[in-house]
């Protein structure tokens, strides 16, 4: 109940009054800051040169930048992208940087403080320091860039600055860096479910660790390197206790089970193009990931999609080539359990032969975190010249130093400017040549019909796996691999058909091992580029493709071992037999093949937790992207029976789910409709609405092509044609502003419904 300062409560009018006030001058705040700003760059006069750059926008708000050479163009490229995203490039290094919770309060604490007990803020400013010309250069232009805006339009930042009664900084090189850093902490961290497999591994006989923790698949086919002979992967030697499914393991399998996103990315050649297609799968977010952008100097262009806060373009084109990205994943996060003092202030630093310890001190490093409507938190980081000390739930006892490659100096680059301009396999691979981070499969063509793929990044030279948690001394890194040793594989150019395609899938064989992903989708991608005439409509038609061969293959297992009680299962397995794979043609059936899918995996595995883990750590989770190889080799097989389960008991229990879970199979669509929205949508009171965009329906997910979840999915279809000047399409979630008032805030939205996309159009 509200008071005055005399302690009388006010009566309810009283009170309903003043929240009208409340709303009133808030609403009246809003749209007077509208009519005085029209927010962002809707109020620049952009016939001025900007750093001596023309600048003009197309219908969907995406800008062109002429200039007289590549740093006065980062300078205003820097301008534009703060003109339509400065409060997201804001937010972005405030969450880097550990600062959110001046802007967010006591909610934000516990993020910030990761980041200050990681240093990131200083990993940075270390990394910028490092930079080479020109990199550092173009690095520092873009950076005056935006702080020209924000000094030249103190009223055209964004709403949320108005609402949060904020200021923004001006911008410095470092705070690109941080960006930086925030993807490659997106697309490398794996320490913490590192640290849960180690629990499992600790426990599994060597048999059962090499099954449920496989590199290998059967769709596979190894890419690169010289040795590209897989091993078959084999059924653990000891089975389990033959037992029905208990009434609690069967309570014990939850609906949400695993969902790993990814991105496809692939080059094909014929007589009549070349193309290069990409859609990397991230976290969805508003306002979107990817700014698009097309940059000319002379006669010399670039068109593509930069990241907020960083210069130059990340995917991309030119006159000659076209590339494209997805995650290598490669394995350069490790944890190490440290020996440290009794008073906890040193280390071992090493070990000799004989056992001989030399002890080494901690570093330490105070930090106070400043939170808004709180008092500050204060705290101190320790490290390791192996990295930052942590403590995780997991690994109870243990203190830990976080070997990460991002943590150490010079592995932190932005290479983007050589890779814009690279005009051939030489020069695009020098270009790739300084990117450490993060490790990348990426794709190449080139408009002769000269094909590739390289994978980026700096390789860690080992003693032991890095997958489990191992002893510090032994699992230290012993040093870094030329990187004339990265894998690549080049098609000169030729009239005859072919292509190379990447999914997250093995690329190569590895005797430490990654955290590659299971090869569903790879194997639709590779099955319909070799048997399909391409074309740049085929190409989009692919990126949206939802054929689950997994699933038609579970069903058919389903089928062979259920044996079915009653009419409506019956004509469950019949609709199931007569499915062509698509979610399109019966979202129903696509449905049930994913909930399928879900029983299946989490009663075998909860088979496994049972006979292998010991209660202490019978909640540890089991995450293994891999984990669809040793389920197509139980299919094959009478391999339920290594689990102790009959394969007639699971498969008509699984029957039994399906008939009776109506709620997880019907309106799937619906149910899986996107739901990303600005953080104010439900973080400010009254006004929040006036963010949101529309939740559109969406039939993709984690296995087909068109990987989509409510939170994440595809985050840009890019499909370059590269025999046409102009060749190209692109299309986007939301819209290329920031700006909640501004008519592009969701440009996009419409053509990203209708499954469309527009005309690049450089020239």
């Amino acid at each position: 109940m509200l008071a005055t300062g005399e302690g009388k409560p006010h009566s309810a009018g009283m009170r309903r009054f003043f929240l009208l006030i409340l709303v009133s001058v808030l609403v009246g705040s809003y749209f007077g800051y509208r009519f005085i700003t029209r927010q962002g760059r809707d109020s620049v006069d952009w016939s001025k040169p900007i750093a001596g750059s023309q600048v003009k926008f197309d219908p969907l708000g995406i800008p062109t930048i002429e200039g007289k050479d590549w740093p006065s163009l980062a300078e205003a490229q820097g301008f534009v992208v703060a003109s339509d995203r400065l409060w997201q490039m804001d937010l972005m290094r405030r969450s880097a940087s550990g600062r959110l919770s001046e802007w967010f309060g006591p909610q934000a604490l516990d993020h910030d403080e990761g980041r200050r007990k990681e240093d990131w803020q200083g990993v940075a400013e270390r990394a910028a320091a490092l930079f080479p010309e020109p990199e550092r250069a173009f690095c520092e232009s873009f950076a005056r860039g935006v702080t020209q805006f924000i000094k030249q339009s103190p009223k055209r930042w964004g709403v949320e600055y108005l609402l949060l009664g904020a200021t923004p900084e001006p911008w410095v090189c470092t705070d690109s860096v941080l960006i930086l850093l925030s993807m490659v902490d997106d697309l490398s961290s794996v320490f913490e479910s590192e640290a849960s497999a180690s629990v499992w591994r600790k426990f599994l006989p060597l048999s059962w660790e090499n099954f449920l923790f496989t590199q290998d698949h059967p769709w596979n086919t190894v890419l690169l390197g010289k040795n590209k002979k897989a091993k078959p992967l084999v059924l653990p030697e000891e089975k389990l206790r033959a037992a029905p499914l208990t009434a609690s393991e069967k309570a014990e399998v939850h609906s949400d089970g695993e969902f790993y996103p990814g991105s496809n990315a692939w080059v094909a050649r014929n007589e009549t193009g070349v193309w290069v297609a990409n859609d990397p799968h991230l976290s969805a977010s508003v306002p979107q990931l990817w700014y698009p952008i097309r940059m000319r100097v002379a006669e010399e262009w670039t068109a593509g999609v930069s990241l907020p806060g960083i210069p130059g373009i990340v995917i991309g084109r030119n006159e000659l080539v076209g590339w494209g990205f997805t995650n290598a994943k490669e394995d350069v996060d490790d944890l190490l359990e440290e020996e440290l003092s009794e008073d906890g202030k040193k280390y071992v630093e090493s070990r000799s032969s004989n056992g001989t310890k030399k002890w080494k001190e901690v570093q330490e490093l105070p930090y106070t975190i400043r939170a808004r409507g709180a008092a500050d938190r204060t705290g101190t980081a320790r490290f390791t010249h192996r990295g930052p000390l942590i403590q995780l739930k997991s690994q109870p006892g243990k203190t830990l130093s976080r070997q990460w490659l991002a943590l150490k100096p010079g592995n932190l680059r932005i290479p983007t400017l050589a890779l814009m301009r690279s005009n051939d396999w030489e020069s695009f691979n020098k270009a790739l040549d300084d990117f450490p981070l993060p490790a990348q499969a990426a794709v190449y063509g080139h408009k002769d019909g000269s094909i590739g793929l390289r994978v980026s990044g700096r390789g860690v030279k080992r003693k032991k796996s890095g997958l489990i948690v191992q002893v510090a001394t032994d699992g230290e890194w012993v040093g870094m691999a030329p990187v004339a040793d990265r894998p690549r594989v080049f098609v000169p150019a030729g009239k005859e058909a072919a292509f190379i395609s990447t999914a997250n899938q093995r690329l190569w064989l590895s005797d430490y091992g990654h955290h590659w992903s299971s090869d569903l989708r790879q194997d639709r991608i590779r099955t319909v580029l070799t048997g399909a005439a391409h074309s740049r409509k085929g190409m989009l038609k692919l990126q949206l493709d939802t054929h689950s061969r997994f699933s038609i293959q579970l069903f058919a297992w389903v089928r062979k071992h259920a044996k079915p009680k009653n009419p409506a299962q019956e004509k469950i397995l019949a609709r199931w037999e007569s499915w062509d794979g698509f979610a399109e043609s019966n979202e129903k059936v696509f449905a049930e093949g994913i909930w399928a899918r879900k029983l299946f995996s989490q009663a075998l595995i909860g088979r496994a937790r049972f006979a292998f883990l010991p209660e202490a750590a019978s909640k540890i989770p089991y995450e293994w992207k891999m984990q669809t190889g040793w389920q197509l080799a139980v299919m094959e097989s009478a391999g339920t029976e290594v689990f102790g389960i009959q394969p007639s008991e699971l498969a008509t229990w699984i029957l039994d789910e399906i008939e009776s879970a109506h709620v997880h199979t019907e309106q799937f669509s619906n149910a899986n409709r996107w739901r990303a929205q600005h953080p104010f949508v439900k973080g400010i009171p009254w006004l929040g609405w006036l963010f949101a965009i529309d939740e559109m329906p969406q039939v993709g997910y984690d296995g087909v092509v068109r990987v989509e979840r409510p939170k994440a999915g595809a985050s840009t279809r890019i499909v370059w044609d590269l025999r046409e000047a102009d060749g190209g399409s692109w299309s986007f979630p939301v819209g290329s502003s920031g700006h909640v008032l501004s008519k592009n805030f969701k440009s996009f939205r419409k053509l990203w419904a209708e499954k469309s996309s527009s005309p690049v159009w450089v020239h």
